[in-house]
């Protein structure tokens, strides 16, 4: 059935439709380009927080601190480790943990699971 009103025909409906999805469209874009500039908003933060810390010249162990409390803070983050890994021993470290308020840290031990796929392979282990 089509439906004529004010000498409007099928191309024009076709046209007001083709027009409302690009519409759609382009504020479905937008939308992502903001969560976009969001993210990368947060990640400036965070390197801009860093570099503040190493100008004011703290220690390795204050710079993990920093870095974890800013990934925390900005990402809302529950559960997050920084660790170091030698390679010279095998051995890998906590350098900063936290989860769900425990700040736990676990000295030197053998990479497993998740971590020893990640030294294995050299890539980000995506989940």
């Amino acid at each position: 059935m089509t439906l004529i009103i004010a000498g409007f025909g099928e191309n024009h409906y076709q046209a007001i439709f083709q027009c409302m999805k690009t519409a759609q469209n382009s504020s479905e874009s937008v939308e992502e380009l903001k969560w976009q500039l969001e993210q990368r908003n947060d990640e400036l933060a965070l390197i801009n927080s860093v570099l503040t810390g190493l100008s004011r010249k703290l220690g390795i162990n204050e710079i993990f601190e920093l870095v974890g409390e800013k990934i925390r803070e900005i990402f809302k983050a529950q559960v997050i480790d920084i660790v170091t890994y030698d390679r010279a021993t095998n051995l890998i470290e906590d350098r900063y943990s936290y989860e769900k308020g425990d700040r736990t840290l676990v000295g030197p031990r053998a990479p497993k699971g998740f971590r020893k796929h990640i030294i294995d392979n050299g890539q980000p282990l995506i989940i």
